[in-house]
């Protein structure tokens, strides 16, 4: 599995592969298996399809049901057309980025230079959607504000956050479709609805947990042009 970094992590009953891909971006994908069914879920794979492809193939029995978008950035869907295709499975996207994931090859040769194929196989949802993995429940949270469709995925002690919260930074507010005063009432929103044992997995950058993310926002969200940083 060439140019592939690769982290792992067991949190009740799942385990977590991280998969860093693209070396301008450095994204975080995420292969998510359910232990005891064996079920498995992709989050965000942005780029790299055949190596997340063979990490599939590795790691699991190919009982893969899900691909999940927190947000339809370009850098977080340019490998979801080969995945959903060799695996045969549909994409879920908030209804409010579907604009976006189908401008994504646009944004794409604007800032990465490269360009990929937009997934056919694609579900939306709205609020309240809830993913079902063999009888367990994934819950959504919608946290607008880096895209108008950002949403956060919630499992038993870890969320995945996408780009709207990662460590000790939030996501930028200054493109199309996003909204500062939003991201800010959004991030509000994970700190205080998620047990602050609950990891944090998110679009870029190294996990932290909700108390430490707590104790970081205190300061810094008085003090905020990290949101018009990097991503």
């Amino acid at each position: 599995m060439k140019n592939v970094k690769e982290k792992i992590f067991r949190i009740n009953g799942y385990v977590i592969r991280i998969i860093i891909t693209n070396k301008l971006w450095k994204q975080n994908s995420y292969l998510v298996t359910h232990k005891e069914s064996g079920m498995q879920i992709i989050i965000d794979p942005g780029d790299d399809s055949d190596n997340i492809i063979d990490m599939i193939k590795k790691h699991g029995n190919r009982k893969v049901e899900y691909i999940l978008l927190t947000h339809a950035h370009f850098d977080h869907i340019g490998a979801v057309d080969s995945i959903s295709k060799y695996f045969n499975i549909p994409c879920l996207v908030h209804e409010q980025d579907y604009k976006l994931l189908r401008q994504g090859t646009m944004y794409a040769i604007r800032f990465g230079g490269s360009t990929f194929k937009i997934p056919e196989n694609v579900i939306t949802f709205s609020s309240d959607f809830e993913v079902n993995l063999d009888g367990v429940k994934i819950y959504t949270m919608e946290t607008p504000g880096h895209t108008k469709g950002g949403v956060v995925y919630i499992f038993d002690g870890f969320i995945f956050s996408g780009d709207t919260l990662l460590y000790e930074r939030i996501g930028r507010a200054d493109l199309p479709g996003s909204n500062l005063k939003l991201l800010k009432k959004s991030v509000n929103n994970i700190l205080e609805t998620n047990c602050e044992r609950t990891i944090i997995f998110s679009g870029h950058g190294i996990q932290w947990s909700i108390y430490e993310a707590k104790k970081w926002w205190t300061n810094a969200k008085y003090s905020l042009p990290q949101y018009n940083t990097f991503y």
